[in-house]
């Protein structure tokens, strides 16, 4: 299946729709996270050279920053294209979807952007996997046997696999299923467009501040795709096919996502789709777990608690 080009104008388009409804999060107030040295570094994790033009000291009766009272939303300067480069180790180059989203933004605008921008086929089944960003315990039997499972699951039905998009843990090896499925496809072409032809979504929740080099993913041509080298814990995983980077306004803070995730996984399942017998019905929705620490705890809480 040949890769179909996109040509500039449809491209364009594309960038306006982005640009135009999606927003991201700036702190407009410092907040003072404590005394000492700490009283120049505002509660959202950014010095107070760093906030942008017009920034407010925080009123005094509030005891604690929050993004609701602290930030404010500004047209998205992160979305469309981003590259990872081929490596030795790492598999041939890559090209993924991606956009820097406010935490409050509406479950409706984003399944606007999956299902209708980025045009990924409906799913069947959605699978939310969460854990460790270490699996050193893990035997290499169980690692191997969990991504068999995955990759069963995709070859037989139209799946979004989702979870949290870094270079880590169950994240990577969840990115890993994606790549396998590539390469056993019998015309590879990409990771982006094999997945598309397989009708396997690899989808990551992550959050934005808490993303190493998220300065590279600012766009200064937004036609042109950003180029993305990354590789520490903290890197997007070069494996996953679309990213949704949360941001509440806030650096250095993981975790960011996990509500966010949960509402956008329970609209996706609430979506009709037409089964083989011909009638409409829901979409089916897994979780998964391996390993992992209080985050985990929450991202299954949230998942469950909202069906």
């Amino acid at each position: 299946m040949k890769k179909r080009e996109v040509q500039p104008f449809s491209r364009q388009v594309k960038q306006q729709w982005l640009k135009s409804h999606l927003k991201k999060r700036e702190c407009c107030c410092f907040f003072p996270n404590g005394s000492g040295r700490h009283q120049y570094v505002c509660s959202c994790g950014r010095k107070k050279a760093a906030h942008a033009a017009g920034w407010v000291p925080a009123s005094l009766s509030v005891h604690q920053w929050s993004p609701a009272r602290h930030t404010k939303e500004l047209p998205t300067d992160a979305a469309g294209s981003v590259v990872f480069p081929g490596a030795p180790n790492a598999g041939p180059v890559t090209t993924s979807q991606y956009a820097r989203v406010s935490s409050t933004t509406d479950e409706g605008l984003i399944l606007e952007l999956l299902l209708h921008q980025w045009k990924l086929p409906r799913p069947d089944i959605v699978v939310s996997v969460s854990g460790g960003a270490k699996l050193d315990s893990l035997p290499s039997k169980m690692k191997e046997r969990f991504k068999e499972g995955l990759l069963k699951v995709g070859s037989s039905s139209k799946a979004w696999l989702i979870s949290g998009g870094t270079n880590t843990g169950v994240m990577k090896l969840v990115g890993e299923v994606l790549y396998e499925q590539t390469r056993r496809s019998a015309k590879p072409s990409s990771v982006l467009s094999s997945a598309a032809h397989q009708g396997l979504c690899t989808i990551g929740f992550a959050s934005w501040g808490a993303v190493d080099d998220r300065s590279s993913l600012v766009q200064r041509n937004s036609l042109m795709p950003v180029k993305y080298t990354a590789t520490s814990c903290s890197a997007l995983d070069r494996n996953h096919s679309h990213f949704l980077l949360v941001d509440d306004g806030s650096v250095g803070r993981f975790g960011v996502e996990i509500k966010f995730r949960a509402k956008i996984e329970s609209a996706i399942s609430r979506c009709q789709v037409l089964r083989d017998d011909g009638s409409l019905g829901g979409v089916s929705a897994v979780v998964l777990s391996v390993e992992g620490g209080p985050n985990t705890l929450k991202t299954i809480h949230q998942g469950l608690s909202r069906g």
